[in-house]
């Protein structure tokens, strides 16, 4: 039979052993001091003196064992921590005792080290801290010292040790999406000096300007400060950018089209959406911004009002209920609505790299509420609908039912005329889907029908190139305000009159309808990002509504992704995704 022995404790032994500097046989020589040891226990604490003292080198006969690759204050600190197990280290001492664990081998001790960094991140250690972990190759102390210098870089680019740090480490500072800035003219200040620091640091020039979000800089700093910097002036290349820059800024309306460095957003892809009502059925009703990060899956308002011009601080508007679309190009977005209180048609757009809307020229048309809208390239196609005026109060009625379609053009702020749907639908679903514009169910109306049409089941494809529209297999169901995305080369149909989903299969040709208990009827609004399909999930038409979040991954699989998010008796109308500054 084994027992356990309670009063032996050979470590505490010969810790004490160590401390009274018995029984030792070995003096460690560092930087001409010697400090006493045990063979044994060195050996079996540390693979570099396992080596030196159980193979047939010198030092294992030797009595005294020179070692010039650590610090005196390293390893005492070390043979500290052997004998006892406990660690002191501190903000001083720590990068030679990193340096000694690294020497002796000991990744016990360099990762305590690590840890201790980590911990101890600061404006006046980060630096320090950050090339020590690069030396010896501590991924997450160098991590947590890089988001740490990103988050308080508005502070620490004024500090001396920034100015030292590698170019290929300030552009990755300076091109983060994270770094959030009070302004970007501070991100060019932080490359003007680190530049100009050293004179050899000019030919970087180009290749570190382009990591600036110039084009969040205003005109009035670029003509004004920045080109009559002498290595900008001086620059070629550097001019070339400055003068693109100018010309992306003076046209606004091509502005989405751009592909280039110079207006990258920053920030991490966060979720708009549109919110409205008091009741369902109510026209009083708000719009309202809330904002998602989808890392942290945390909400917050972003904006309860719009700021149109330079000169109106801020612009409060109000629209009609399910009279708000949204559509993204790059980190733009487009917004198209109707007034409530004039009833007139809104087209607007947001930068969400500069935080900052203009009003672009309306739809030239009666204001519609229901209608399709989808981007297709530069080309955004609005279609169907129901007229609305202030004496209809927003009554839903067939004979106001449009087949209408307008296409806006991004470049131009301009409208042309479109082909007419095959009928005037509205409430229908629609995305785009293999270059074409979907359109699914929603309520028709031809003559001879009823006051309110009839639900259709029908899907159209439009062709933006030829102008022409043609059919394709029908829904398993007529179905009005559905909610269509295109997702894994597959539609998806979600919500409206109906809790079931549809799902359609481009290589099958046909639908496939399917329960997913999750959903309720009202399915507003949903988008696709990083490979997963995000779905946002009302309740079922009553007066209190539970908004939630769920994603669809590619193998069909939904989950809850957020609690309750919206605010009791209100509801979403529409979302879109962008990276917000």
């Amino acid at each position: 039979m084994l027992y356990t022995l309670e009063t032996v404790d050979i470590t505490k032994g010969l810790a004490q052993l160590w401390k009274e500097e018995k029984l030792c046989d070995v003096q460690l020589n560092v930087e001409g001091r010697k400090l006493p040891a045990h063979k044994n226990v060195l050996a079996s604490a540390s693979p570099y003196f396992n080596s030196m003292f159980l193979r047939d080198f010198k030092e294992s006969k030797d009595n005294e064992v020179i070692l010039e690759g650590i610090s005196h204050t390293a390893l005492e600190t070390i043979l500290g921590a052997i004998y006892t197990k406990k660690l002191k280290l501190n903000n001083t001492i720590v990068g030679e005792v990193m340096a000694g664990a690294d020497f002796l081998q000991m990744d016990e001790i360099a990762e305590k080290c690590e840890q201790h960094m980590v911990t101890k991140l600061s404006n006046v250690t980060c630096f320090q801290f950050l090339k020590l972990c690069e030396k010896f190759n501590m991924e997450e102390g160098r991590a947590a010292a890089n988001e740490y210098i990103i988050k308080h870089f508005t502070t620490l680019r004024k500090n001396k040790e920034f100015l030292s740090i590698s170019k290929d480490a300030l552009c990755s500072y300076l091109d983060h999406e994270e770094l959030n800035p009070e302004n970007e003219a501070d991100v060019f200040h932080a490359a003007q000096s680190w530049i100009e620091h050293e004179k050899n640091r000019e030919q970087y020039a180009v290749e570190i300007l382009r990591a600036v979000r110039l084009a969040n800089i205003s005109t009035e700093i670029l003509t004004g400060e920045v080109r009559k910097v002498p290595f900008v002036q001086q620059n070629d290349e550097c001019m070339d950018l400055l003068f693109e820059t100018l010309n992306y800024q003076n046209n606004i309306y091509t502005q989405p089209m751009y592909k280039g460095p110079i207006n990258k957003p920053r920030g991490k892809p966060s979720l708009f959406v549109i919110e409205s009502g008091k009741r369902l059925w109510s026209t009083d009703c708000s719009l309202m911004f809330r904002v998602n990060n989808l890392d942290t899956d945390t909400w917050h308002v972003k904006l309860d009002d719009l700021s149109l011009q330079p000169t109106t601080k801020k612009l409060s508007r109000v629209f009609a209920f399910e009279s708000v679309s949204l559509v993204t190009y790059g980190n733009f977005l487009f917004l198209f609505g109707v007034e409530n209180t004039c009833f007139s048609p809104v087209s607007m757009r947001f930068d969400g790299t500069t935080n900052k809307w203009i009003n672009l020229e309306p739809i030239p048309d009666q204001a519609a509420v229901g209608s399709a809208v989808v981007r297709i390239g530069d080309t955004i196609i609005v279609a169907g609908g129901t007229y609305v005026c202030k004496e209809s109060t927003m009554e839903f009625h067939s004979e106001k039912f449009t087949p209408k379609v307008h296409k806006y053009h991004i470049a131009s702020n301009s409208w042309t005329k479109g082909k007419d749907l095959p009928e005037p639908l509205v409430y229908a679903g629609a995305c785009e889907f293999n270059g074409m514009m979907y359109i699914a169910g929603g309520q028709a109306w031809r003559h001879g029908m009823g006051r309110h049409g009839e639900t259709s089941n029908k899907v159209w494809v439009y062709n933006l190139k030829d102008d022409s529209w043609v059919g394709k297999p029908q829904l398993p169901w007529p179905w009005y305000d559905l909610c269509l995305a295109s997702f894994n080369n597959r539609l998806y149909a979600f919500g409206g009159n109906d809790e079931g989903t549809a799902i359609f299969n481009e290589n099958e040709k046909q639908w496939e309808g399917r329960e997913m208990s999750e959903l309720s009827e009202h399915v507003p609004c949903c988008f696709t990002h990083e490979n997963t399909l995000f779905v946002i999930d009302g309740d079922d038409f009553r007066d209190v509504f539970d908004a939630r979040l769920y994603t669809l991954d590619s193998n069909g699989r939904m989950e809850k992704f957020n609690q309750q998010f919206y605010r009791e008796n209100f509801i979403p109308q529409a979302c879109a995704i962008l990276a917000l500054s």
